[in-house]
């Protein structure tokens, strides 16, 4: 049963706007370096930390609280975020009322202890609003997200331990607008030389954790199934950017880079985006070394989809992958779309599928629903991975 109603917090959030007539109400903590502290000092919101957003908090009562973000542009695809941190000094319950300028609010908040394990919490949702009940402990730090945070130091810390394996090789192919590195994994066996080239992408919009976690699933299963079977590097190199809109990511943005324009729009060897520019630069140059045979650009979004430009080779090995992870009978299934006219080879949009279709190779775009849960989702990923080292090393 939830501690309150949906009528209760209507009530509050119309009292808001008569706080300066209520004594219990304080006036918007100012948000200094994104920190705002309300009671005295006894209750702060953080979200000045790697990953953080959140526009604006306001104090409705003495343990209600309004936290509003808002999308760093205008018009933007409504993919809305929040992080921030609590430190109570005292043991509570906190309603918080979140609320996203200009787009339906996000279902399945996080919460997390310690910024590592966490778990989905209760809420309500009504338009453009996310209600919520919040027990804190005196003293002790809460995370309050979208999705598990996943910045470039948590990048740094996942391929440190990747480049435990001699196979894997950590280089950069150039710098985001912001002059961070973009991260590739070269992972072969032996000589990489000749081999046919497979290509990974990853967080193109900031928002979409779910298809990083998917992402990083897939390398890893390969990595360790391949041990085994000792098949798929023998042909096949992979080359994985995981993190391509870095800035982003670690400012806690809707969707956009730093100059404000949607990635996966701006495919083109002469995208004047950095991330983009430098990407294609080191595809068109690793070709000269290898054939680019696949490439699969994750994403997650608003359902469980594999979208394809229409090609009859494509799809019928996408049939076949998904006829053996069916065999499988997986936590999550896929839906093969093919009629997506905004991947047309043809369509005014540069995405990441066009630019390879225009080079020759086939590739897909994984998308995973945003409200996933993220213990099938990755073990859905292990299945799906090793599903794809069969179809993908067969002659």
């Amino acid at each position: 049963m939830r501690d309150f109603t949906f009528g209760i917090w209507l009530i509050l959030i119309m009292a808001s706007s008569l706080a300066c007539t209520n004594q219990t109400a304080e006036k918007d903590s100012e948000g200094v370096d994104g920190i705002y502290t309300f009671n005295n000092g006894e209750i702060i919101f953080d979200a000045s930390f790697e990953g953080a957003m959140c526009t604006k908090v306001s104090q409705i009562e003495e343990n209600a609280f309004e936290i509003i973000s808002m999308g760093e542009d205008y018009p933007i695809d409504k993919s809305p975020t929040y992080a921030f941190k609590i430190i109570n000094k005292k043991d509570d319950k906190l309603i918080l009322n979140l609320h996203f300028l200009g787009s339906k609010a996000p279902a399945t908040p996080k919460i997390s202890s310690d910024g590592i394990h966490w778990k989905t919490v209760p809420c309500d949702v009504y338009q453009s609003d996310l209600l919520m009940n919040i027990h804190t402990k005196a003293n002790d730090t809460l995370w309050v997200a979208r999705h598990p945070l996943f910045t470039s130091s948590h990048l740094d810390n996942w391929i440190t331990k990747l480049s435990a394996d001699s196979r894997v090789h950590i280089t950069s192919c150039g710098n985001t607008v912001e002059n961070r590195d973009i991260k590739v994994l070269d992972i072969y066996s032996g000589d990489s030389k000749g081999k046919d080239i497979i290509v990974f992408l990853a967080r193109q919009h900031p928002t979409e954790v779910p298809g990083q976690f998917v992402f990083n699933t897939f390398i890893e299963t390969i990595m360790t199934m391949e041990k085994d079977q000792n098949l798929f590097f023998d042909t096949n190199r992979l080359i994985a950017f995981p993190l391509v809109n870095v800035d982003a990511v670690d400012h806690g943005r809707w969707r956009h880079n730093m100059n404000g324009v949607d990635l996966n729009r701006h495919w083109s060897d002469t995208t004047s985006q950095p991330e983009i520019k430098q990407i294609t630069d080191y595809l068109n140059q690793i070709s000269k070394k290898g054939t680019i045979k696949f490439a699969i650009d994750f994403h997650s979004r608003d359902g469980e989809n594999i979208y394809i430009v229409r090609d009859t080779e494509i799809l019928d090995m996408m049939q076949k992958w998904n006829n053996l992870i069916d065999l499988q009978n997986p936590p999550e299934t896929y839906k093969i779309q093919t009629s997506y006219s905004a991947f047309s080879v043809d369509n005014h949009a540069d995405y990441s599928s066009t630019w390879f279709k225009k080079h020759g190779i086939y590739s897909i775009t994984h998308e995973t629903t945003h409200d996933v849960n993220y213990a099938k989702a990755i073990a859905s990923a292990k299945i799906q991975a090793e599903a794809f080292i069969r179809i993908i090393t067969v002659k």
